[in-house]
């Protein structure tokens, strides 16, 4: 692998770390994972992503940070 490719792959674990780490986040929050049922109780509840720029070391990187909505 040339330094491109190792840059262009460590970028992409970064993404995918930050993203699922924010996502765990959120399924702690609202208390329920992706997918399941939403509690009858819970009032917030998913309500799918938005983009943000995050600047690291290596440069700028786009992430997809999930929301949520109150009820």
């Amino acid at each position: 692998m040339d330094a491109e490719a190792v840059n262009a792959a460590s970028m992409a674990f970064k993404k995918a770390l930050i993203e699922r780490i924010l996502s765990a986040e959120l399924s702690h929050h609202l208390g329920y994972l992706p997918g399941a049922d939403k509690p009858g109780e819970a009032s917030n509840h998913r309500n799918g992503a938005s983009g943000k720029t995050v600047l690291t070391e290596e440069g700028p990187l786009r992430i997809d940070v999930p929301c949520q909505r109150r009820m």
